[in-house]
């Protein structure tokens, strides 16, 4: 069983990186996702944190439901957000919608760009066949990892682009876009098989240890 490439490379920097934003997604039958989104950085403003939920619920083609930011309470704690939203994730079709979450927060004040990301489903198990393991583009790179004690699916993120429009992540594994039309590949994609990540807190820092590969 190959390993993607790209696990080799840089998706080696996504699993030691400290992400600016960490976001927990918990789907909820007849209701959407309830999603929570701390930016670590206590300055980040407030306005362009609203501002960018709405724009993510546009793209989605929802509405936004019960939004509310907390503002730190002292110093070192993050910027919260809580809401309701939809279409996040498909849980007929296994389809992770990564693209339209990541893209919503990088249309942000220079002096707070945000392209470090931890992205955690609750109660998402990947599927063997469809599941987003890895992937690697020039906007993006992002590794999975997956605790099946805790029914956890998360995904680190990091945007190399400073365009949203150039950060393009599927939605599923596909391996079609591993070599586009002229035979070159500029896309690095992974099926999430078999994929454990055991998390310990030991100084403040998570450790994972992960085995991803893809069928050949």
């Amino acid at each position: 069983m190959p390993v993607v490439a790209d696990t080799l490379g840089k998706s080696a920097n996504v699993r030691t990186m400290v992400p600016q934003v960490m976001i927990t997604i918990e789907p909820v039958p007849g209701m959407g996702e309830l999603v929570q989104v701390s930016v670590l950085d206590g300055s980040y403003p407030q306005a362009d944190l609203r501002r960018q939920i709405k724009a993510l619920g546009d793209s989605l083609g929802v509405e936004v439901q019960s939004l509310d930011v907390i503002a730190p309470g002292r110093a070192g704690e993050p910027v919260r957000a809580f809401f309701i939203v939809g279409n996040i994730v498909d849980t007929e079709q296994g389809d992770i919608r990564l693209q339209p979450l990541v893209r919503s927060f990088l249309d942000g004040p220079p002096s707070h760009a945000l392209r470090r990301f931890s992205v955690k489903f609750i109660g998402v198990v990947p599927g063997a066949y469809t599941t987003l393991g890895s992937y690697s583009s020039p906007g993006a790179t992002l590794q999975a990892y997956y605790d099946p004690a805790a029914l956890s699916l998360e995904y680190r993120i990091l945007v190399t682009a400073d365009d949203p429009a150039e950060v393009d992540i599927p939605s599923r594994h596909d391996p079609a876009a591993n070599v586009d039309a002229a035979g070159r590949e500029p896309v690095k994609s992974g099926l999430l098989q078999a994929l454990i990540a055991v998390a310990g807190v030991s100084a403040g820092a998570l450790v994972y240890f992960a085995l991803l590969g893809r069928r050949a």
